[in-house]
């Protein structure tokens, strides 16, 4: 594993949140003999107590920890891999034709900060693909990747008539994920006061964005947000999704 992922693991295991999507009906493989030291496994989660919730695909059936998954959960399965930061597997998602769609959500609890952390890779030859995010019930943060493996951010608000009013605060970044290895990617959401508040994002060890203003509808005070990591078309096609070691903090 590069320095990328392991020195964005370093310096953010204590605040991020780490987000994965995958599902399967078989039962995962436990990481038995952790406290005795097996060799080549990571108990990634076990040693993450602090954390509200964590993922790593090692020791539960999919949708693991998670609530639920949405869309067509038969396109995830545990796959073993070596390489990755906590052994022995990761979510797989596997699109086919006529059925692409597919995400872990979890119900985050009410609070005003949220750190979302997990590692990714897109493979080559898909569209704009919606990755993860926050939603809660008026408001919306959605992080993908579109054609170019490049970043996109997009704030929606809805008004209590159903109508919403989405904003692309991001496109066309320079900053990109590797399609041939795991990139680690954390956001942090955050509500400053009634109706406002501010996202920080990296890539990797890119920042895309370290202080960005947002703006949350009727004043809100807190959020109570669904937490979604996996895959969305967007527009054009679908490609393979691999993700590991998911997390979620809160305050």
């Amino acid at each position: 594993m590069g320095n990328r992922i392991l020195g964005s693991l370093a310096g953010a295991a204590s605040l991020a949140v780490l987000v994965t999507a995958c599902s399967s009906t078989t039962a995962a493989p436990t990481d038995g003999g952790l406290e005795g030291g097996a060799r080549g496994v990571d108990p990634f989660c076990r040693t993450r107590p602090r954390l509200s919730f964590c993922e790593d695909f090692d020791e539960k059936p999919l949708p693991g920890t998670f609530d639920a998954i949405e869309g067509d959960a038969t396109l995830f399965s545990l796959e073993p891999r070596k390489d990755s930061p906590s052994e022995p597997n990761v979510a797989v998602l596997t699109p086919r034709e006529g059925s692409t769609d597919a995400r872990f959500v979890t119900l985050a609890k009410e609070g005003i900060k949220y750190n979302l952390f997990f590692l990714a890779q897109l493979f080559p030859g898909h569209g704009r693909v919606d990755l993860a995010g926050v939603e809660d019930g008026v408001y919306k943060l959605v992080i993908g990747l579109d054609a170019k493996d490049t970043w996109y951010v997009e704030e929606t608000r809805f008004d209590q008539n159903g109508g919403s009013s989405p904003t692309l605060l991001l496109r066309e970044t320079k900053v990109a994920v590797d399609p041939n290895d795991l990139t680690s990617v954390r956001l942090d959401v955050y509500v400053d006061g009634p109706g406002i508040g501010h996202m920080r994002f990296r890539s990797g060890d890119d920042v895309v964005y370290e202080n960005e203003p947002l703006a949350f509808p009727s004043a809100k005070t807190t959020l109570a947000p669904r937490v979604f990591v996996g895959e969305k078309i967007r527009e054009g096609a679908a490609a393979k999704l691999v993700l590991d070691s998911v997390t979620l903090g809160e305050d």
